[in-house]
């Protein structure tokens, strides 16, 4: 809470001198983001270059922000199909289960006018 409360005193006093807006955003922006510093290889960096430079990121900074939320999604997705998983092995599916699926199936099957 101290934070927004301190960027939102300093948005004010620069929203007086309108040359001081984009600073403020900047600075604003620096407050509440995390940055993370990191190093990768040659290859790794010219890749992430041409996805800037073709336009598919706007900058390194999104580039590495896109895949790391899509790496969190994945994993995400990953452990909610294990828990799935788990579920069904740990109470499995019998034919009485399957058993009403596969007759309304049947039935709508000999409903249809073709």
């Amino acid at each position: 809470m101290y934070v927004l409360t301190k960027v939102r005193a300093i948005y004010r006093a620069a929203a007086r001198h309108s040359s001081c807006v984009a600073i403020c955003i900047a600075n604003c922006y620096a407050f509440l983001m995390v940055q993370l510093v990191t190093r990768v290889d040659d290859a790794l960096a010219q890749a992430l270059d041409r996805l800037v430079a073709e336009g598919a990121v706007a900058s390194r900074s999104e580039g590495v922000r896109v895949a790391l939320e899509r790496l969190i999604d994945l994993h995400h997705r990953n452990e909610i199909g294990a828990q799935i998983v788990a579920g069904y092995l740990a109470r499995p599916q019998t034919d009485d289960d399957m058993g009403w699926s596969d007759a309304a199936t049947a039935e709508m099957i000999a409903d249809e006018p073709w």
